[in-house]
């Protein structure tokens, strides 16, 4: 992995939400449309009530880039959380999120020989590094530890 400049998050925008899938159970994946762009990015995800109270939490991209409008975020359910809470309680398919991103360039992988090392639901971002070697035909180029 290279460092790279941080880019600036840009503004909110709206992230369809077009697949919902449990893993495990503690940790959902959201499947978004959103463009993505660099493996290891992040997105913010916020949440605003009716009377105007605002959560948001950061969740790393699982999967690679692939010029689709589509990305996956898995979440990791928090006892007590507020943002993973309500997705894990409230979200389902055609529900509208607001989201920033893609943020980071710091621990993005530009295609070069890495070794990824990552655990709990630290290994989302490292997944995205994986599945995007594999997407460029050359699973040697990143390897998870």
């Amino acid at each position: 992995m290279t460092t790279a400049a941080v880019e600036p998050p840009g503004p909110w925008q709206t992230a369809t939400v077009v697949q919902v899938r449990q893993e495990t159970p503690t940790a959902k994946t959201f499947n978004l449309k959103v463009f993505a762009s660099r493996a290891g990015q992040h997105f913010i995800v916020r949440l605003t009530a009716p009377g105007g109270y605002r959560a948001q939490r950061t969740y790393s991209i699982a999967t690679a880039p692939s010029g689709s409008p589509e990305i996956e975020i898995t979440v990791e359910i928090l006892p007590g959380g507020e943002v993973s809470g309500f997705l894990r309680e409230a979200v389902e398919v055609g529900d509208v999120l607001k989201v920033r991103g893609p943020i980071g360039g710091h621990f993005a992988w530009y295609r070069q020989p890495a070794l990824g090392v990552a655990a709990e639901s630290g290994i989302v971002p490292v997944m995205s590094m994986l599945r995007h070697a594999r997407v460029l035909g050359q699973p040697d180029l990143f390897h998870l530890l």
